[in-house]
């Protein structure tokens, strides 16, 4: 076999292996949480392998977010997972989420990108639910991110917006997370089903 034969079949590997990659997304590793003084770790919790929307979604691998809700204070809870290596957002423009939350809370993913202190602590953007949409229902929402930036980190955060009242005990927030994207409309940056383990 000729070199020219074994350098078309070599270019041909590296195309196939480089695509391998390239459709490959990343997947977060862990997720640490930081929460309110008024939220104890026995009262907030992030299960994976919860059962799921089925059609359309990824059925019992969902994520479900939750925290107690029985203090006048505010009562929020973050977890955030690292990307490492970055994503770029004019390759990946798009963050997408398919979530159901419940009555009186309010559910948040956001993106970070390093700021000039070189901590991954700078929003990029994000997908809120609004006061309407807290009906127990999957619901599907997409934002178009900014090109140039570097996303390297995702936030996950539940919120019991309005506070509860003194002295009354609302149960749980809660939000059930089908699956989180960062991708173009075609392929994929970064997933997350919540599929594995709790972290």
């Amino acid at each position: 076999m000729s070199k020219k034969s074994w350098f078309l079949i070599g270019a041909a590997l590296l195309a196939v292996i480089g695509m391998m990659v390239f459709i490959t997304p990343a997947k977060s590793a862990s997720w640490t949480a930081s929460c309110t003084a008024s939220v104890p770790g026995s009262e907030r919790g992030l299960w994976f392998d919860t059962a799921g929307p089925g059609s359309g979604g990824n059925n019992n691998e969902a994520g479900l977010l939750w925290l107690v809700t029985n203090s006048s204070a505010n009562e929020k809870c973050t977890y955030t997972s690292e990307i490492n290596p970055t994503i770029s957002s004019t390759t990946y423009s798009k963050l997408r989420v398919r979530v159901a939350v419940n009555d009186g809370a309010k559910f948040k993913v956001q993106l970070f990108e390093f700021g000039v202190s070189e901590f991954c602590e700078t929003p990029l953007n994000y997908i809120i639910t609004s006061s309407t949409e807290d009906i127990s229902e999957f619901l599907t929402k997409e934002i178009t991110l900014p090109a140039g930036h570097d996303i390297c980190a995702v936030a996950i955060t539940l919120d019991d917006d309005p506070n509860d009242s003194p002295g009354v005990d609302y149960g749980r927030a809660n939000a059930l997370i089908d699956y989180i994207w960062i991708w173009n409309g075609k392929t994929y940056g970064w997933t997350e089903s919540f599929a594995g383990g709790n972290p």
